[in-house]
C-alpha cells in the first residue's frame, strides 16, 4: 500500500551533496536513511499542520512541531541536541503584497534533514528550489541555512535601496493635488520603513546567536557565513535608520517652514469715540478678566466658625476682586488723561501730536511713573485713527521758537510729510530739512533729523535720487 501524502507538503527534496536535488515521493521519504542524502521537505501549515505526521512518521520532538506549526513568527535559534530550531523573517515581495507585511519560515535542521513551515509564499525559498535544479544549491545543510538567511537578507537590501528612488518619486510628484498625494506618499513609505526595521531587528540578535553558538551543526565556514550575512543585516538596519529620519524630516508643503508666524490680532483694551459731548473713552468689556464670587459659597463659609482656612481664601479671593477692579480704574484714568492730552493728534494727525511722558500722566492722576508704566505697558487703545498700543502717545520733547515744545513723534510725521513731496530728482539733504523744519519754528540738528529719517526706513538724500534716476 502506498505511503499517504501529508498534509500541507509542497516539496519534498533529496539534496545529492553535490549541489543538486530529486523530487521524492511519499514511499521514499519514509524508507529515506541518512546515506541518501539529505531531505528537504517543506510544508504550508496555514489549514491543517501535519502535526501527528512530524511526530509518528519523522519522529521530531512535540515542542519542535508545536514550533513549526505556531502562529508566532518572531525570528529566534535554538540549538536542540543535534539539531537547530530556527525561525526567521523575510520582506514581502509577493505581487500586490506591501513589503512591510514580513514572511515567516520556520525550520527545524539536523545534519541530514531539513523541516520548513510557511504560512505565506517565500519568495527565497523558491530562489533555493532554483538553484538546486540548476545543480548550484547548497551540499549540506549548513549551507543551505547560510544560502536560505543570504536570500532573505538580499531581499532587505532590496527594499532599502528601493527607498532613494521613492523619495525622489514623492519629491517630482507634479499631479494636480500633489501635496496630497506627497503627504499620503510619505505616510506609506514611513509605515513601511518602521515596520520592515521593527521586524528586521530581531532577525539580526538571532542570527548574532546563531553564529556566536552555532553547535554541533554548523562548520566554521558555515558559521562565518552566517556572521557575514548578521553583519550585512545591520548594515540594513542603518541604513533603515537613516532612511526614516530623512523620510520624518521631509513636508509635502516644504515652503511652510519659511512663513511667518502665524498672525496674532491685537484686542483693544480702551475704545476711543468721539461723541456731540466730545471724546469718550470706555473699557473694552471682552479684554477684562471675568472672575466672579459665588455669594453662596462666601456665606457658608463665613457662617462656619471651624472653617478658618477657608475664610482665609474667601478674604483672598476679595482681594483678588478689588485688585482687579482698581487695576480697571487706573487704566480708565490713563487712558482718559492720555485722550484729554492728545486731542488734538486724534482730531488732526501725528503732526499735532504733544509732548509727553510717563511723568504727566503720573502727575494727572496722582500715582507713580512706575506704576503708569506698568498700566500702559502691552495695553492697547482703539482710535479713529486705528489701534494704538497706549505707549505711541508718548514721545520725547523738542525745543521750538519761543520756548514751545514739540513732539518727536510729531517731528518724524513732519519729515515724512516733507519726503513725500520732494522732487525726486532733487531730493531733500538731511540738512535742508533742518532748514524747513526751522521754517516751521523747529529747531533740530542736522544729525537729529538723520536719526529720525533712519528710524522712519526713509533712505539718504543720494541713495533717493539714484533711485529716481533708475
Amino acid at each position: 500500500m502506498a505511503a499517504k501524502i501529508p498534509d500541507g507538503l509542497l516539496h519534498a527534496l533529496l539534496l545529492d551533496r553535490n549541489g543538486g536535488a530529486t523530487h521524492v515521493g511519499p514511499d521514499d521519504i519514509e524508507k529515506w536513511r541518512p546515506d541518501d542524502g539529505l531531505l528537504w521537505l517543506h510544508f504550508d501549515v496555514v489549514e491543517r499542520p501535519p502535526r501527528k505526521w512530524l511526530r509518528g512518521v519523522l519522529g521530531l520532538e512535540p515542542f519542535v512541531v508545536d514550533a513549526l506549526s505556531a502562529d508566532e513568527t518572531r525570528p529566534r535559534s535554538l540549538n536542540v541536541g543535534d539539531g537547530l530550531l530556527a525561525v526567521l523573517r523575510g520582506v514581502n515581495m509577493n505581487p500586490g503584497e506591501d513589503p512591510e507585511d514580513m514572511v515567516s519560515i520556520r525550520l527545524w535542521i539536523e545534519r541530514d534533514r531539513i523541516v520548513s513551515t510557511r504560512r505565506r509564499k517565500l519568495l527565497s525559498v523558491q530562489d533555493l528550489r532554483e538553484q538546486l535544479d540548476q545543480g548550484q544549491g547548497p551540499k549540506s545543510s549548513g549551507e543551505f541555512l547560510a544560502a536560505l538567511v543570504g536570500r532573505l537578507a538580499d531581499r532587505i537590501g532590496g527594499f532599502v535601496d528601493t527607498i532613494e528612488d521613492r523619495l525622489s518619486s514623492i519629491e517630482e510628484s507634479e499631479t494636480g493635488d500633489a501635496v496630497q498625494v506627497r503627504r499620503r506618499s510619505l505616510a506609506v513609505l514611513r509605515r513601511q520603513i518602521a515596520s520592515v526595521r521593527r521586524f528586521v531587528a530581531p532577525q539580526r540578535d538571532a542570527l548574532d546567536r546563531l553564529y556566536r553558538n552555532p553547535g554541533a551543526l554548523l562548520s566554521d565556514s558555515e558559521s562565518n557565513s552566517l556572521r557575514e550575512e548578521a553583519d550585512r543585516v545591520t548594515r540594513y538596519l542603518e541604513d533603515l535608520d537613516l532612511a526614516l529620519l530623512l523620510v520624518r524630516g521631509c513636508h509635502p508643503r516644504p515652503g511652510s517652514g519659511l512663513q511667518q508666524s502665524r498672525t496674532e490680532y491685537v484686542v483693544p483694551d480702551v475704545f476711543v469715540r468721539r461723541t456731540p459731548a466730545g471724546w469718550a473713552v470706555e473699557l473694552n468689556p471682552s479684554s477684562l478678566p471675568r472672575v466672579r464670587l459665588n455669594q453662596t459659597y462666601a456665606g457658608l463659609v463665613t457662617r462656619a466658625e471651624d472653617h478658618a482656612v477657608l475664610r482665609n481664601q474667601l478674604q483672598e479671593a476679595r482681594w483678588l476682586l478689588r485688585s482687579l477692579e482698581i487695576r480697571n480704574d487706573t487704566l480708565m484714568k490713563v487712558a482718559r488723561t492720555i485722550v484729554q492730552r492728545q486731542t488734538a493728534f486724534l482730531e488732526q494727525g501725528e503732526e499735532a501730536m504733544e509732548p509727553m511722558v510717563l511723568k504727566d500722566v503720573a502727575d494727572a492722576i496722582e500715582m507713580h511713573e512706575s506704576t503708569v508704566s506698568r498700566v500702559t505697558t502691552g495695553k492697547y487703545m482703539h482710535t479713529p485713527r486705528g489701534i494704538l498700543e497706549f505707549r505711541f502717545f508718548f514721545s520725547s520733547r523738542v525745543s521750538g521758537d519761543g520756548g514751545a515744545e514739540v513732539s518727536s513723534t510729531a517731528i518724524r510725521a513732519r519729515i515724512r510729510k516733507l519726503v513725500a513731496g520732494e522732487d525726486p530728482a532733487e531730493p531733500f539733504s538731511d540738512s535742508k530739512l533742518a532748514e524747513l523744519l526751522l521754517q516751521d519754528g523747529i529747531q533740530v540738528a542736522r544729525r537729529t533729523v538723520a536719526k529720525y529719517r533712519e528710524a522712519l526706513g526713509i533712505a539718504s538724500s543720494s541713495e533717493r535720487r539714484r533711485t529716481a534716476v533708475r
